[in-house]
This record gives C-alpha cells, sequence and structure tokens, in this order.
C-alpha cells in the first residue's frame, strides 16, 4: 500500500480570476467577471469572460489596456502549456461568441487574453511563421510577460504568468506551484495582510499555500518560505483556538459544579471522549 499522501486538488482558475480581480482592482467599477463563462448550452465553456461597460475609459495597466466590452480569457496552469492546438481553440471561442450573444457585430468588442506559466516558444516561431503576412512581427513584447499577437482577426494578447514584473504585477508573478526564494513573498505577505478576510485574497493564497504544501516524493509540509510568510497569522490562530478550548471548558466544569457532578469534573480532564460527550451534553 502506498503510504504517500496524494497532493492537494488546486483550483487554479479560480485562483488565476482573483488574481485578475486583485491586479485590476482599481477597475471594479467598469469590470465583472464571469468565472467558467458558458458559450453555449452544452459543456463549451471560455475560463472566464471579463466585461467592460461600454464606453468607459480605457484602463491604464498594460494587462487591460486593450480590453474591449468582452474579454474572454483563456488559462493554463502549471502542467499545460499554450500550445498551437490550445491557441486555435481559443481563437475558436472569440470566433462562436458573437453568435452565442446572437450579435454579429460583437466581434468588434471581443479580445481573447491567454494566460499561461510557460513561455510559449514553439507557438510564438508557428505564429511568427504563418502570420509574416499580417505584421512585420505578429509577436510583439509590450512589457516583461505581456505579449500583443497580431493574427489581423481580433486583439490577442498573451502573459506569461512568472515573467511579469512583479513591482508592477506581485500577485500574478507569485501564482505558481514552485516558490523559490528569490521570490517576493514578504512583499506579498504585506499586500495580503490588509486583505486576509477577503475571500477574493483568500482564494488566491489558498491556491498559492496548498500548490507548495507538498514536497515531491515527500510527507506534506508547508514549504520554509511560506511557513516564515504565515507564522504569525498561524501562531494568532493557535493562541485564539487555546483561548476559546480554555473558555469551553471552563463553562462545562461550571455547569458540573452547578449540578453537583464533582466525580465528572476530574474525569473530563482526562478523558477527551468523555469529555466530548459533556460538551454535547451541555451544547457546549
Amino acid at each position: 500500500m502506498n503510504s504517500s499522501k496524494s497532493k492537494p486538488r488546486i483550483n487554479w482558475h479560480a485562483a488565476i480570476v482573483s488574481g485578475l480581480q486583485i491586479e485590476l482592482a482599481h477597475t471594479s467599477d467598469i469590470l465583472t467577471y464571469l468565472p467558467e463563462f458558458p458559450l453555449n448550452e452544452g459543456p463549451r465553456r471560455v475560463d472566464c469572460l471579463i466585461q467592460k461597460i461600454p464606453g468607459s475609459p480605457s484602463i491604464g495597466s498594460p494587462i487591460a489596456r486593450f480590453f474591449r466590452t468582452y474579454n474572454l480569457v483563456d488559462y493554463k496552469g502549471p502542467h499545460e502549456s499554450m500550445n498551437i492546438s490550445n491557441f486555435f481553440k481559443a481563437l475558436s471561442y472569440v470566433c462562436s461568441f458573437p453568435d452565442f450573444l446572437n450579435q454579429s457585430k460583437a466581434v468588434e468588442q471581443v479580445t481573447l487574453t491567454l494566460i499561461t506559466h510557460r513561455y510559449p516558444k514553439k507557438l510564438f516561431a508557428y505564429i511568427r511563421k504563418n502570420f509574416m503576412k499580417v505584421t512585420k512581427d505578429p509577436v510583439e513584447k509590450i512589457i516583461d510577460g505581456l505579449y500583443y499577437i497580431h493574427i489581423g482577426l481580433f486583439p490577442v494578447q498573451l502573459i506569461v504568468l512568472p515573467q511579469l514584473p512583479p513591482n508592477r504585477y506581485l500577485w500574478l508573478h507569485c501564482l505558481t506551484n514552485h516558490i523559490t526564494k528569490d521570490m517576493p513573498l514578504e512583499e506579498l505577505g504585506l499586500a495580503y495582510k490588509p486583505h486576509e478576510d477577503d475571500p477574493v485574497y483568500k482564494t488566491f493564497m489558498n491556491a498559492v499555500i496548498r500548490a507548495n504544501s507538498l514536497n515531491e516524493g515527500d510527507e506534506a509540509s508547508m514549504c520554509e518560505a511560506l511557513e516564515e510568510l504565515f507564522a504569525s497569522r498561524l501562531e494568532a490562530r493557535e493562541q485564539k483556538g487555546l483561548e476559546e478550548g480554555i473558555s469551553r471548558l471552563s463553562t462545562l466544569i461550571g455547569k458540573l459544579l452547578d449540578s453537583n457532578r464533582i466525580a465528572d469534573i476530574k474525569r473530563v480532564t482526562e478523558d477527551p471522549g468523555y469529555r466530548e460527550s459533556l460538551f454535547s451534553e451541555f451544547h457546549l
């Protein structure tokens, strides 16, 4: 029997949507995020549709500067790649989207954002070879990690997460299953602290923590860098749990004294099972 623990399931798609929401938080009044958006009545879905209010001003952030009204997002997780087949599949999503809306002119208001953890060397070589007639270089680097792909149909951009500059896109840069000592974890911790109760931020951080909690072939153990990042938070949680446990036990002992059940007081301090049964009895 294999005693090694299986790796936790990571919801990377929810994490990338949360990461985009965090990075573009200053545009929350004009952008709406619709994860796993259906493209027909069947199972065909795009990872996320980001809707921008028509007529709203352009967005200064490079990764959202070219957004139109309908912005489709296709994401590949750490164990996938944005290969040629996936590229054309994503293009098909955009081509079918106006038909889904029953608005033929909607194609003029659609963009496609491809997101990957790996630099797509083969895909870029293919695009440069087959789309040179459209423009001199169909792959245009905008900033580190952000590339426009000029195919002459609709705006397409590709984001390579680890290449994004962390001083500009801290969250997306840190979305990884391979934390290293060079990553800006201290900055991430400071940025997370004011938002640790926000579900969007928690979704993102839960994915990062779970993705980096197992070493290959070893028992579960949070990587040292993340342990340091969340040490104070974990200590506070443990302290709170201890205080709640003491308060609960004190209440139980008080009720036992009121009921003159003196013999039970000693037993609850020695027998966890009996203690739990009394907690249930007194609804504590």
